[in-house]
Order: C-alpha cells, then structure tokens, then sequence
C-alpha cells in the first residue's frame, strides 16, 4: 500500500517538527543543516556503525558553546528494520520529517521506501522509483535520454563494443554504495573483466543481466548540485565536487612508466571514498543550469509533482569542438554523499552567506512550516 506522507504530516504538531535520517552517507551535513535552522535531529543507525552519530557527533555543550548535531540516535539491529513499526512509530512520534539520501535505498531498499516506510520524507516519493534501473522505462537514464541532455552512447550486448566502455555493474554486493566498474575495449575485455568479478565472488548472470555498458567518454569528472524549490519555485546551484576514487586516484598518482604494470597485478576500482569541492569557469554554469532545468522539467513530467529538494547530474566536461560541453553519465535523486557545497562559492552568492545541502534542506522545511505548506514539500 503506497504510503501518503502528506497525510501523516497533517498529524504533526508544526512547532515541534524534529528531521531525522539514516546513519551513513550524507547524514551529518544533513543533521547539521537541520541544528543550524533550530530543529531537533535524529539518527537511524545500524548496531556496529553507531558511534559516529551517538558518541563523536553527538549534540553537547563544550567551552560554553554548542557542539555536535545529533540530538538522538535510534540504533537498530540493521537499517532493514527502519521500515518497521516499532521505528517509523518512534519517527512519528517525534514529529519526524524524514530526509532520505542515496544510503537508504542501497540498506532499505525502494519497496519499503514506498510502501512500508509509514514515515513523512522530504522529498518526492515516487520519483526515487527512478533510481531503480528496472522503473518501468522510466529510470533516470532514460530520464537523461528524454531531457536530450548528452549523454555516452550506450551498448546493449558485449559485441557491440567497438571503442573503449564502462562496464557498470549495479552493486558489489548486497548492501555495496559503489559498483566494481572497469574498462572494456572489445567483447574480448568484457568476458575477462567479467571473469575476474566472478573470482571476486559477483555472479556473472547477474552482471550479464543488469550490467550498464557505455562509451567512455574523456573529460574533467564533474558533479553538479541543485535544489529545486517548491515554495519558491526557484532551481539553486549548490555547487560542485570531484569525487575521489579508490583505488584508481591511487594508480592514476604513479609514475606513468609503473601504471600498466600495476594494472596487470591489481584490477582497479572507482569507489568513491570522498568529493573535492569544486568551481566551475563561469561560461560553463549557464550550461550546467540548462542541463538541470531540463531534467527537472522531464522529471515533473514523469513524475509528478517532480523534484523537491537536492539533485545532482554526475558527468564529465569535454572540449569539443566547437566549446566544452558536459556529458552526464548518472543523476542522483536526493542528497549525495558530497558534503562541499558550504565550502565552494555558489550558495553563498545565492543566499549571502554559504549554506550546506543539509541546511538548505531545512530552510525549505522552516519556510514550509512557516507557510503551513508542509504538504507542498512532504510525500
């Protein structure tokens, strides 16, 4: 049964909204941005990964001033159990908005998301269906596609390989945040590259069946973030960062004589252990804008009311000719695992003072609160 988050937050005592959010990936910048703008906060952590949000981010006093963020931590067995009713009825009654990040679909899983997880998100529900790449046609990537923003040329069978490819296997392993890609020239590539996955313990039908094989496509890697606001209908630019990569940043700092000796012994890996704040030469952010005004308006049309909140298109910045152009490769739906946009320039033109992803999210929850438009940013 779909969940209508609007209906429950109709049942919340405005004064005393508190915004929680699952224990990993973006959680601090978001418990963070939620202190910043007055509200209580809540973490939802698994048993084992706790201390981070009940022990060294906990919400303190220290010389006189306020420290920390997380004003509680709900530890659970695993994040499995968030959608069950002893949680989303602790959430509930602590007038919890909840504000999902890439980490809850990978540990919770979209199924619960929409129908079990009985709890007010931040956010458009039914567009993380999205995220899925089995969303009825409609994931991101054909997102992308409908948009007619650029994007690599995509093959459908390893024979069709006929330049150098990305192979993107979709997880790892059950509960994996970063897919074992790797680089194919030909089909030849392709079934060595899966073989070696094979060894590592991933079932090759599983990959042959869902694997995403594209160009690959050369450039100076890129995300860019956005926020789109109901309230104000407004689309922001928060910025952009470089992921950095284990362990191809590691084999990309050798001397080049030693790279090809290593790769032979060593398969490489693009997990993404961390983001480099990033600026963009200002010729280049009316392009950026035009590709996010675009999926936004695609995404309205497919899902709507379309997105509410972050956003973020991850691609690279080609050269042409005849100018540089970006090439998305992947769109991320909520909060990212990047944490830079307080620490790059754009917020701060935008609102006069730097503002995080987590603090612009609760200045639209604030606002919301203020206008009795909860159910305008809520599902």
């Amino acid at each position: 049964m779909a969940i209508d988050g609007r209906k429950l937050v109709s049942e919340y005592s405005p004064g005393k909204i508190s915004i929680s959010t699952l224990g990993s990936s973006a959680a601090l910048d978001i418990l963070d941005g939620a202190k910043r703008e007055g509200f209580p906060t809540i973490a939802v952590c698994a048993k084992g990964r706790e201390k981070t949000y009940s022990n060294y981010f906990k919400s303190r006093r220290a010389f006189g001033r306020d420290a920390g963020m997380v004003d509680d931590a709900l530890v659970l067995n695993w994040f499995t159990e968030l959608a069950e009713g002893g949680a989303t009825g602790y959430l509930r009654r602590n007038n919890s908005i909840f504000v999902p990040h890439h980490a809850f679909l990978e540990y919770v899983g979209l199924d619960a998301l929409l129908n079990r997880f009985s709890v007010p998100i931040f956010g458009n529900r039914s567009l993380f269906a999205a995220e899925e790449p089995q969303a009825g046609g409609r994931d991101k990537y054909f997102m992308l596609n409908y948009a007619k923003i650029r994007t690599p040329r995509v093959f459908t069978r390893p024979q069709e390989i006929d330049r150098p490819a990305v192979v993107k296997p979709l997880e790892e392993k059950p509960g994996s945040l970063h897919s074992p890609y790797f680089i194919a020239g030909n089909s030849i590539d392709y079934e060595r590259g899966i073989a070696a996955l094979e060894r590592q313990g991933i079932s090759t039908e599983a990959i042959v069946r869902q694997a995403v094989i594209e160009e690959l496509v050369v450039g100076a890697a890129v995300n860019l973030n956005f926020f789109s606001s109901p309230l104000n209908g407004q689309l922001e630019f928060l910025g952009a960062d470089v992921p950095r990569q284990t362990n191809i940043d590691g084999i990309l700092s050798l001397p080049g004589a030693h790279q090809s000796e290593v790769l032979r012994a060593v398969r490489q890996s693009y997990a993404s252990v961390g983001y480099f704040p990033s600026t963009l030469r200002e010729s280049l952010i009316e392009k950026g804008f035009e590709a996010a005004e675009k999926f936004a308006k695609v995404a309205k049309e497919l899902y709507p009311p379309g997105i509410i909140g972050p956003f973020s298109l991850e691609g690279v910045i080609v050269p042409g000719p005849p100018s540089e152009e970006f090439v998305a490769f992947d769109a991320h739906l909520c909060a990212s695992g990047a944490q830079t946009a307080a620490v790059t320039p754009y917020t701060g033109y935008y609102w006069r003072k730097p503002v995080s992803v987590g603090q612009r999210i609760a200045m639209e929850i604030r606002e919301a609160v203020r206008k009795k438009k909860l159910d305008a940013i809520v599902s």
